[in-house]
């Protein structure tokens, strides 16, 4: 029996409603070659514990951590590309009907763990209220640790006081969401929303609607 289901943020519950990516946007801005999860695996790391950084400091140790050469109007550039995403931030059909199938049963609580920074889960957040759906919130930039690291989904455990199999972790990546919570004995949703099964999960399924199915199994 499950007393937790945790969600993964990016791909999972939102994402970005827009034809070119923010990350694509400020490599052109950077002239930078860089694949956008390649990106992000480098951007969560440089801003894990930084909460109080602005933006813009935040994004000028990223870029000198990873010896990216920009200029200060290039600076103002991505700033403005980062802070105005709120607006290109969407959610799937089925977020909030999930969200609040989960967050109105009796007993279970609703998580979300995600290896984001503070701006973007703050726009997130501000445009679609998911925080009025969760009980915890477990994010890189206040926790210090980043996915695929045990340490970040040890905070779960740690936070909720529950068992490994007392938790359901759903998430889109096989790599960051279901391998690393499936290691520590937690019970696994994969979402497939890139054509791509998992070869580990405990469940399968292609819209968050059908996870209503995998939990009422799991209670």
């Amino acid at each position: 029996m499950i007393k937790a289901v945790f969600f993964d943020l990016w791909s999972t519950l939102v994402f970005n409603d827009t034809e070119i990516h923010p990350v694509t946007k400020v490599c052109k801005v950077l002239h930078w070659n860089i694949l956008i999860n390649d990106f992000f695996a480098l951007h969560n790391k440089s801003r894990m514990s930084v909460e109080k950084i602005s933006i813009k400091e935040g994004f000028r140790d990223f870029l000198k951590q990873n010896n990216v050469p920009f200029t200060e109007e290039q600076l103002e550039d991505i700033v403005y590309i980062w802070t105005n995403l709120v607006d290109d931030i969407g959610v799937y059909p089925d977020t909030f009907e999930i969200l609040e199938y989960c967050y109105e049963h009796e007993g279970l609580k609703v998580g979300l763990i995600s290896g984001t920074d503070q701006s973007s889960f703050e726009q997130a957040d501000k445009r679609h209220s998911l925080s009025d759906y969760l009980d915890y919130v477990i994010v890189s930039y206040a926790e210090g640790f980043t996915k695929p690291d045990e340490e970040f989904y040890n905070i779960i455990l740690e936070r909720t006081r529950f068992k490994p199999e007392e938790i359901l972790m759903v998430g889109d990546s096989e790599d960051m969401d279901i391998v690393p919570a499936k290691k520590l004995g937690m019970k696994t949703c994969h979402i497939n929303r890139w054509d791509k099964k998992s070869e580990t999960a405990d469940f399968e399924v292609n819209t968050l609607a059908e996870v209503k199915n995998v939990v009422a199994s799991l209670l």
